[in-house]
């Protein structure tokens, strides 16, 4: 069953009515001129039956009765053929509310009320099959109406045949049903010129509420995509407040995007913190262009890196409304790419590094060959072997050198084993006692579980070794030295530091408690032949022979140093299991 009620149908009868008016106006002169011409038609045929029903009943009053009905009739008739037609509203009830007001003046002549008051009642009966219940009704009610005041006016004032010199009664009778016709007319228009504009403001309301829902679900989806991105997005006005805020902008403050809105960066961030952003606002609003730029943002923690997008947005006038800004944390980003700047060059290095080895480890056999043999030519005691004998050490000395240039550029030919590292630590322990001296304290902490590792054993001990040695160093006046075993576990970000794989590793670390590193000496840590020592007092490859071994072997080194905090090298290597098949394969 339809849900729509008649005053729906009437409003939406009223609109469309409404929007033919121009087009029914143009007519409304052709349908007069056939009104008038109904109208004269219609009071000839009133004659007609007037004379018909005097000679019939013998009686002036039927016919005047008689004749009333039949106009009444004919003039609803009439008035609802020209609102078929599309006459506007007003000239149809003034057609159909003077031909019943007229039904009492035709019938004056009528002395009983209740023979007048059948007047109008047979009106309706003609008129109702054409107008319907909602024009019967007040139709009806005025032609009651008319014929109360006409007989009640009847009961006061001199019958018309006992005064028949008053020429005015018919008049005033007359004009009081015209005046309810009258009144009728404008309570119609009024209540149509009323049902139009309801009509118009409900169509008007439609349309809003359909582009208030539009605007709605566009406001909905542009929030569901902007809390689907990492980046922080925000709009504020041109006084700092935020009008707009994603969740990842408010998650960098700790809040909820609703709890940023109407607020400016004083409430939300450290006074300098907010100070900043609030002139870079000001700033940007000036300029009135949109600019990229990187920011550093600290809140009491670690320093992050932001890649800023900021830029202004204009009213309907073209004058700037506001800034809008979208910031994404690169400092992760930042980061992996220092560290592959970093693993280039010192793939650079190595390679330069070993082909230089390569070079220099030829002239430096056939210098310790030739040694050898002036060694064995000369006489044990003639001092021209002494020079032969350091000729010699020299060349020793400078092919451990080359060893080493040859490890950090990973071309040293290895003989990778299956080895616990807790075996080849405490195999080493006298050893680097014996480099560290009685002024530092060697700690020993193997965990007993640590895994075994595929590398060469003699790797792991020139990895320690050289550790223990720079550890001793930076220990000039004594301190603690630790090598410790053990297992651990990288996720993404701790593995992506080392340029790893997340997993698991084994971990042997030195740490110490000497002087430390400042951020330029970790920065040229692992380059070769960079020192911290005094010119002259030689150089060696260090941290960068131990980054070679350490890569060679399929793992990555991390360095852990501040100034006055000592100083912590972690080796991580891949455990044996989970190299073993990669080595078969190969």
């Amino acid at each position: 069953m339809s849900s729509e009620t008649q005053g729906d149908r009437h409003l939406r009868s009223s609109a469309s009515r409404a929007g033919q008016l121009p087009a029914m106006r143009a007519a409304d002169a052709e349908w007069l001129r056939r009104f008038l011409v109904a109208f004269a038609l219609i009071a000839f045929a009133f004659a007609v039956v007037e004379a018909a029903a005097s000679v019939a009943f013998d009686s002036h009053g039927a016919g005047l009765a008689a004749g009333s009905s039949l106009a009444t009739g004919l003039g609803l008739l009439g008035a609802r053929v020209l609102a078929r037609r599309g006459v506007v509203e007003g000239p149809v009830l003034l057609v159909a509310g003077s031909m019943v007001a007229a039904g009492p003046l035709f019938a004056l002549a009528i002395w009983s009320p209740v023979a007048l008051a059948l007047v109008p009642l047979v009106a309706v009966a003609i008129g109702f099959r054409y107008l319907g219940r909602r024009a019967i009704a007040p139709l009806a009610a005025i032609a009651w109406l008319a014929a109360l005041v006409t007989t009640a006016l009847q009961e006061y004032l001199p019958p018309y045949e006992v005064a028949p010199g008053d020429e005015t009664a018919p008049i005033r009778i007359a004009a009081v049903g015209v005046a309810v016709a009258v009144v009728f007319i404008l309570v119609g228009e009024a209540r149509r010129r009323l049902l139009d504009a309801l009509a118009e403001a409900t169509g008007a309301r439609e349309q809003a509420a359909d582009a208030e829902a539009r605007l709605r679900r566009s406001f909905d989806l542009l929030n569901a995509v902007a809390d689907g991105t990492t980046d922080a997005i925000y709009v504020k006005d041109r006084g700092g407040r935020y009008l707009l805020a994603n969740r990842a902008a408010a998650a960098v403050v700790g809040r909820r995007p609703e709890e940023l809105i109407d607020r400016d960066d004083r409430d939300l961030f450290p006074p300098d913190a907010a100070a900043a952003f609030m002139a870079d606002d000001r700033a940007t609003i000036e300029r009135g262009e949109t600019r990229i730029f990187e920011e550093a943002v600290s809140f009491g923690g670690e320093p992050r890196i932001h890649l800023t997008t900021k830029g202004v947005y204009r009213d309907e006038r073209g004058e700037v409304a506001g800034v809008f800004g979208v910031s994404r944390d690169v400092t992760d980003l930042r980061r992996s790419e220092e560290r592959l700047r970093e693993a280039q060059r010192l793939e650079a290095v190595g390679r330069l590094a070993g082909g230089i080895a390569h070079s220099f480890n030829n002239r430096l056999q056939a210098i310790g060959g030739h040694a050898q043999m002036l060694m064995a030519a000369l006489d044990p005691a003639d001092p021209r072997r002494e020079d032969a004998i350091a000729i010699r050490e020299a060349t020793d000395s400078a092919a451990l050198l080359t060893h080493r240039l040859l490890t950090f550029s990973r071309r040293q030919p290895q003989a990778p084993q299956v080895v616990g590292p807790n075996p080849v630590l405490a195999d080493l322990e006298p050893l680097l006692r014996g480099l560290v001296g009685e002024a530092v304290k060697l700690w020993l902490v193997l965990e007993p579980t640590a895994p075994e590792i595929l590398i060469d054993p003699a790797q792991v001990e020139r990895l320690v070794v050289e550790l223990v040695l720079n550890a001793h160093e930076a220990m000039p006046h004594g301190g603690t030295l630790t090598v410790a075993s053990g297992t651990a576990a990288l996720d993404a970000a701790a593995a992506a530091e080392v340029d790893l794989p997340a997993g698991d590793y084994v971990a042997l670390s030195v740490s110490d408690t000497g002087a430390g590193m400042d951020e330029a000496t970790r920065a040229r840590a692992f380059e070769p032949f960079f020192t911290t020592r005094a010119f002259g007092e030689g150089a060696g490859m260090g941290l960068a022979a131990v980054h070679g071994v350490a890569r060679g072997a399929g793992g990555g080194v991390r360095l852990q140093s501040e100034p006055g905090r000592g100083t912590t090298v972690t080796i991580y290597l891949p455990p044996a299991a989970a190299r073993v098949p990669d080595v078969r394969s190969s």
